[in-house]
């Protein structure tokens, strides 16, 4: 063996140490540690996946719940709809004196109005809805007139309270003063839909 291949032999040979010692010693310990980065990512990426679906089935179930509470809203009120302001009025009134309260006030706070577009859910299915707003005065016991309230929804008035006032004088209890801002909400019949 001549001196020209014993070079090249420790050159190969040198080339191979330094192959091998960068293959155990600097690869093999950097893909071992990027092996779990690697698993984690790909799971991450899993999950947004996961994510993305789940956020158009949540959409897609929030629009059917709007869609529901709409019909819901909807029928409620159509149940309610034969009743007039006056026949409504005249309920309310009955309902205070047969629970023992005395009406002060019993009027409407203002004209017909229409949702605004902050209480309107959806424009279609709340055509000729109407809030018509109440003042209610009443003078009676605070057992009285929570029963008073649950006897109007065995009624079938479909209202909101906006505003509840209880004064009460010491001389006078167990006699209390209630001063309530309701909304009545009634849908106009098909005669009235008709001229707006």
């Amino acid at each position: 063996m001549n001196n020209v291949q014993r070079k090249l032999i420790g050159l190969i040979g040198a080339l191979l140490a330094i192959i091998a010692g960068w293959y155990f010693f600097i690869h093999f310990p950097i893909s071992a540690e990027l092996e779990p980065i690697d698993a984690r990512i790909e799971f991450i990426e899993n999950q947004m996946v996961k994510v993305e679906e789940m956020k158009g089935g949540i959409s897609e179930l929030i629009d059917n719940l709007e869609d529901a509470r709409d019909a819901v809203m909807l029928l409620k009120y159509k149940m309610g709809s034969t009743l007039t302001v006056d026949s409504i009025l005249m309920k309310i009134r009955v309902q205070a004196l047969k629970h023992d309260l005395q009406v002060q006030t019993l009027a409407p706070k203002l004209s017909l109005n229409s949702f605004n577009d902050e209480q309107q859910y959806n424009k279609e299915s709340v055509k000729g809805l109407v809030k018509l707003p109440l003042e209610l005065k009443l003078r009676g016991e605070y057992l009285n007139f929570a029963k008073f309230m649950d006897a109007l929804k065995e009624e079938r008035i479909s209202y909101s309270v906006e505003d509840l006032r209880i004064r009460r004088k010491v001389d006078e209890l167990p006699v209390l003063s209630f001063q309530v801002v309701m909304y009545l909400y009634l849908i106009m019949n098909e005669s009235e839909l008709s001229k707006t």
